[in-house]
């Protein structure tokens, strides 16, 4: 049965396969049939666009991201400030002590042993005071420099924040007008939601 139906229809379908290529192309009024030139126009203004916006995009991540950071900064360097003010009466105490007793009091302090054994007790304990007064004076000094490098770690992402706001509001202006080319003044009111 198929095979008698590909035979019966075979003689009007063959006429027509032969007529249909000699018709010629025609194009329905308002169709955009646009040239290769326009096209290579609009993929050459796509790609301006696309990667103004990726500036853009990487812009503002960077504020964020200076923000963020800054903040960290200004914890870390509230941290260290209070940290600073603890240690400050403590090495102002000790240099006090020193200041009166000097080292004559050292001194005299190890000259009124009874032995030996005392002596060398009193040497130890003298340098353990020693150490200790060594160790808060060391970590004040390490503690205002950490104060001094993370202000000078803040004013960088300050300033790095200002550039990176500046090329924020430099890419925003360049999708502006990359948009007015197409006419996106007309679609956006000249509003661009970024």
């Amino acid at each position: 049965p198929r095979r008698w139906l590909m035979l019966a229809l075979a003689p009007l379908v063959s006429p027509a396969l032969f007529v249909a290529p000699a018709a010629p192309a025609t194009a329905a009024p308002g169709d955009d049939s646009a040239t290769a030139e326009e096209q290579d126009e609009d993929a050459l203004l796509s790609d301006v666009i696309e990667s103004t916006n990726r500036r853009y995009v990487t812009a503002k991540a960077a504020v964020t991201k200076s923000t963020k950071a800054q903040a960290k900064l200004n914890v870390e360097i509230k941290d260290a400030e209070a940290r600073r003010d603890k240690l400050i009466p403590e090495v102002e105490a000790i240099a006090e002590e020193q200041y009166l007793t000097g080292d004559i009091s050292a001194v005299s302090f190890l000259l009124g042993a009874r032995s030996s054994n005392d002596f060398l007790d009193k040497a130890v304990s003298l340098e353990e005071i020693n150490k200790l007064h060594d160790d808060k004076l060391r970590e004040l000094n390490s503690t205002i420099d950490t104060i001094a490098k993370k202000k000078a770690a803040l004013d960088a992402e300050v300033k790095a924040q200002k550039q990176n706001t500046a090329l924020v509001k430099k890419q925003r202006d360049a999708a502006e007008e990359a948009l007015k080319l197409v006419g996106g003044d007309g679609l956006t009111d000249g509003f661009v939601v970024a």
